[in-house]
């Protein structure tokens, strides 16, 4: 993380669109690869428990479950679509720090591959297809139908 602090973009905000809608995001980290001016790292800092990176297993599968690929799909979709440049420009990192006791805190470093990206920003498109023509699995939220706690009654 401390290499290229000086060249690096942080907090970088992108924004565009993607089948029809606006979508956007905020990327950790963008570097330009050294030598190539059309080549880019994207990285996403996560903070988790120390149990979650115990293995690449169970970061893959808690990657899978918390959305952390199609997070990282749409971001590299954006910013390739900003640049100009094909999205297989973009490699696409997780910086995962976890504390594990006082003064110690583990890092682990994951390259997440085109295989796992490309099919998650199918499910984006999925996901914006289902949202337009608002097709929801759970029913629409309604204020009539709201849970009520009634603890001080008691």
């Amino acid at each position: 993380w401390k290499d290229g602090p000086d060249t690096a973009l942080l907090q970088v905000l992108l924004q565009g669109k993607l089948n029809g809608a606006t979508v956007c995001g905020m990327a950790d980290r963008i570097d330009k690869l050294p030598g190539d001016d059309f080549k880019y790292r994207l990285i996403d800092l996560k903070t988790v428990s120390a149990q979650k990176i115990a293995t690449p297993e169970k970061w893959f599968y808690n990657c899978r479950d918390f959305g952390y690929f199609r997070q990282l799909a749409l971001y590299r979709y954006l910013w390739s679509h900003l640049q100009g440049i094909p999205e297989e420009n973009v490699t696409c990192h997780h910086a995962v720090a976890s504390y594990v006791q006082e003064g110690l805190v583990q890092i682990r470093l994951f390259t997440i591959p085109d295989a796992l990206l490309d099919p998650a920003l199918k499910e984006v498109e999925e996901a914006i297809r289902g949202i337009k023509a608002k097709d929801f699995e759970d029913p629409q939220p309604l204020w009539s139908t709201a849970h009520s706690f009634n603890l001080l009654e008691k």
